[in-house]
């Protein structure tokens, strides 16, 4: 069977619950919403996703982190925001 479980690291609650509700209706597996960075290290540690979304701006901890360990196992993921400054339109694009 395909592993369909998806790893959620978002701090904001309401988010969190948003991006929640979307993949269990495409019917994935939620792994979270973990709220901070050692949580969400931990949990792929536990059990590897088949993919993850992950908060651009996590408090005060660097998601990158856990994107270079997610490459490491060749884990898919996007980031996600609920902040509109997260995302300028650069000249040209």
């Amino acid at each position: 069977m395909m592993n369909r479980s998806i790893l959620v690291v978002e701090d904001d609650p309401v988010i969190a619950q948003l991006l929640v509700e979307m993949l269990e209706q495409a019917h994935y597996v939620v792994d979270g919403p973990h709220a901070t960075l050692s949580d969400g290290v931990e949990a792929v540690a536990r059990n590897m996703p088949a993919g993850a979304v992950l908060d651009i701006r996590l408090k005060r901890e660097d998601v990158g982190l856990l994107a270079d360990d997610l490459e490491l196992y060749d884990i898919p993921y996007l980031f996600c925001s609920g902040d509109c400054q997260d995302f300028r339109v650069r000249p040209g694009g």
